[in-house]
């Protein structure tokens, strides 16, 4: 339920990675915002994964291969912060929590959740 959130939305851009929003969202004047920054991704082909070589590589990554956007898209440029999955998800069960501090990344999400989070800021549009 995305009820009584608040948002605001403040859009910029920087010379070293360009356009971006901030996205701020609170349910109460008295709360304190929870601020996602957002970047802007130009339609167009990039290279994503990484060489076998490369030290401290997973070996659940992929190897490097050919990307096509053929939309722009906005993308979080950090992981989500358990503030902003509290606030946004204050309803849906809880990831296992390693720490409760607001600032801490989430972890440990089912692709459930995760896909849940997701449609709940897409609705916020």
């Amino acid at each position: 339920d995305t009820g009584g959130l608040s948002t605001t939305l403040k859009l910029g851009s920087d010379e070293r990675f360009g356009v971006f929003a901030l996205l701020s969202l609170r349910r109460g004047a008295q709360d304190r915002p929870q601020t996602q920054r957002l970047r802007w991704l130009e339609p167009g082909e990039f290279m994503m994964g990484t060489p076998l070589d490369e030290p401290g590589r997973a070996s659940t990554e992929r190897e490097p291969r050919l990307v096509a956007l053929s939309r722009g898209c906005w993308m979080a440029d950090t992981a989500c912060s358990r503030g902003l999955w509290r606030l946004l998800m204050s309803d849906a069960a809880a990831a296992p929590e390693a720490e409760d501090d607001d600032a801490f990344p989430m972890q440990g999400l089912s692709p459930a959740l995760a896909l849940e989070f997701t449609r709940r800021l897409q609705a916020l549009r």
